[in-house]
């Protein structure tokens, strides 16, 4: 199976899933289009279900109050520290009331550390 085949059954899996459990609130999976971004920069693939999902969230009754519905979901479960260090994105989550403990701590371990570079196995041949 193709790259793009096999991402367009996983994005289609995924927006059925949410449309089921709620989640998302349209009543049809918008048509799913894969293609690459002019720009490498902009990542390996391209999709527009998501601007196809706003155009069904702007036929909501309210649609200022379900996008600042989805907008809070999305910051409890992606824009928190701790998700990211659950997936070992992140090595340590630290409180900022202990910030200058562990700032005056990794000072004094870097006191006394001392750079030891190795012996130089070949020097420069005289000309």
């Amino acid at each position: 199976m193709q790259p793009r085949e096999e991402l367009t059954q996983l994005l289609t899996k995924a927006f059925e899933a949410a449309r089921e459990s709620g989640a998302l609130p349209i009543e049809n999976i918008p048509e799913i289009a894969l293609e690459r971004p002019r720009d490498e920069g902009h990542g390996d693939w391209a999709c527009t279900a998501a601007l196809r999902c706003a155009k069904e969230a702007k036929k909501q009754e309210n649609p200022q109050a379900f996008l600042a519905e989805k907008e809070e979901e999305y910051t409890e479960m992606f824009a928190n520290p701790y998700q990211a260090a659950q997936y070992g994105y992140i090595d340590d989550v630290i409180e900022p009331r202990n910030t200058r403990f562990r700032i005056c701590r990794g000072l004094a371990q870097l006191a006394t550390k001392r750079q030891s570079l190795p012996a130089k196995k070949h020097g420069c041949m005289p000309m």
